[in-house]
């Protein structure tokens, strides 16, 4: 995407309209071990094993994969990985709005839906149910890196242990 800057901002001086808009950022930030929760992305070791584990923990989430015919843990953790990054990444403070941002912008989001191997409706789609189920994925994050187990004891692939 850098690559495009130039162009992007040649096509922000020719447009018609320019404005920028104010997004609404999320009220409350989530850290572990001192970083950002979203740290924790398909580009990072400890990323991918929280994707996996989210992937697992998320019934919605696998479910929608299986139906789509993605069933290997590989395309699985690319699929999640690639909507987590769209999801999350999108959260901006403000946003630059010209005419033809917003083809760019699916343009982009297309290319990011292909190579995990979704089209843009499954994308979106997937998108949508992470973010319906964010605290899931934020407590997979917390046991991975953490090895926080809250709120998760009950999945059937966690050891279920007695309480004292």
């Amino acid at each position: 995407m850098p690559v495009m800057l130039p162009i992007l901002w040649q096509m922000k001086e020719k447009a018609l309209y320019m404005s920028v808009e104010n997004t609404a950022l999320p009220a409350e930030r989530h850290f572990i071990e001192g970083l950002p929760d979203f740290t924790f992305d398909q580009y990072v070791r400890e990323g991918r094993s929280s994707l996996a584990y989210f992937g697992k923990a998320c019934l919605p989430v696998t479910e929608f994969l299986s139906s789509s015919g993605i069933t290997s843990a590989d395309a699985k953790i690319k699929a999640i990985g690639a909507a987590v990054f769209i999801v999350e990444g999108a959260l901006l403070d403000r946003k630059l709005v010209f005419e033809g941002s917003g083809e760019i912008y699916e343009a982009a989001e297309v290319a990011d839906y292909k190579k995990a191997g979704l089209s843009l409706e499954d994308g979106r789609t997937l998108a949508a149910l992470i973010q319906d189920n964010h605290e899931t994925l934020r407590r997979s994050r917390r046991t991975v890196v953490g090895g926080n187990t809250e709120g998760l004891h009950s999945l059937s692939f966690m050891p279920s242990y007695p309480q004292e």
